[in-house]
């Protein structure tokens, strides 16, 4: 949750402990004390800026919750968001016990004014919100158990599961702004034309070297004419198509065309490129003697060609997007 202050009402007694686990970019903590208040008032958030939103689950005790000027109490088994950009208030009346798993905010990828309005609400385990606390306590059991892979994965889950709860609880439409769908698709384009040979390749491997969730990918691209997945799948046929239409002293086999552009066998590629072209590899190769690249000469304009390729375009030139992370630290005042 970033810097916090704490401030005690009794003295801690040794039932106090804290533990903490991470789950890719989510990190999970769990407290149990006596009475305290923590909380980040607007000057801590000035000096120590925290870009994420904490899933706050009340175990045991009531609590008080203040943020974005709403204040209200937290029963056990109700959960709560709590945006650590802003200031804010959790006062634990009683010896309690909590759950927090606090999710980068550029993994979330929701406008900070839509995130307003779902703090300092509680969340009765109901519905969306009882799946996501039943799934959020599991999580510190099974993370010392599972490969690191697994572990970024449930982390990501979790960010997915945020969201669908953010967007049921404040039913509004939050597709991505004009601007950063401008700035995101010709870069993520980019990175898609560069990995085409790889054939793990996939809508998840791009959110996450992003830094954005996949819900939020797929919004990017609704206004592109086409999925992530589909243009990938669209990609690797053009490259083929490229390089099988090529004449030389050793023309490329269908084989080794299809392992280099990240199909898995040529039967793929075969099937792939009859769904594009109304074709099979090799008569593309027989009808299009003439050179085709980028650049150069385009493919036939069939139906089939023309209802496959309705967004090519040059990819863009902006540089990837690097958004920072920074760990906060936690002080104790008695």
């Amino acid at each position: 949750m970033g810097a916090v202050r704490l401030q005690t009402h009794a003295p801690l007694n040794g039932d106090a402990g804290m533990s903490t686990a991470q789950l890719g970019y989510v990190r999970m903590l769990s407290l149990t004390a006596g009475p305290l208040r923590m909380s980040r008032s607007p000057r801590l958030v000035q000096a120590i800026p925290c870009d994420r939103v904490a899933v706050v689950i009340q175990q045991a005790g009531t609590a008080v919750l203040t943020q974005d000027g709403r204040s209200t109490t937290l029963l056990p088994r109700e959960l709560a968001f709590v945006d650590c950009r802003r200031a804010f208030s959790l006062d634990q009346r009683e010896p309690f016990q909590l759950l927090l798993a606090a999710l980068p905010t550029h993994a979330l990828a929701m406008p900070e004014v839509l995130v307003r309005q779902a703090t300092g609400r509680p969340l009765p385990a109901t519905g969306t919100a009882a799946l996501l606390l039943a799934y959020i306590e599991r999580l510190p059991s099974v993370v010392a158990q599972v490969p690191s892979r697994t572990a970024d994965l449930l982390g990501g889950n979790t960010v997915e599961f945020a969201h669908l709860l953010i967007d049921e609880l404040i039913g509004v439409d939050h597709r991505p702004p004009g601007q950063a769908r401008e700035q995101l698709v010709p870069v993520i384009r980019k990175y898609i034309d560069a990995h085409l040979s790889d054939p793990d390749l996939t809508p998840e491997r791009i959110a996450k070297v992003h830094h954005i969730s996949v819900r939020y990918l797929h919004r990017l691209f609704e206004g592109e004419g086409v999925t992530v997945g589909r243009l990938i799948y669209q990609r690797r046929v053009e490259e083929c198509g490229a390089e099988l239409s090529r004449r030389g002293h050793a023309s490329p086999t269908v084989s080794a065309v299809a392992a280099r552009w990240g199909f898995r066998n040529p039967a793929h590629l075969s099937r792939a490129f009859k769904s594009v072209f109304g074709m099979t590899p090799r008569q593309w190769r027989l009808r299009n003697p003439a050179l085709l690249q980028r650049g150069g000469a385009a493919p036939p304009t069939t139906p089939a060609t023309r209802s496959a390729f309705p967004d090519a375009q040059p990819s863009g030139t902006s540089a990837r997007l690097s958004p920072t992370d920074s760990y906060g630290r936690v002080e104790q005042l008695s």
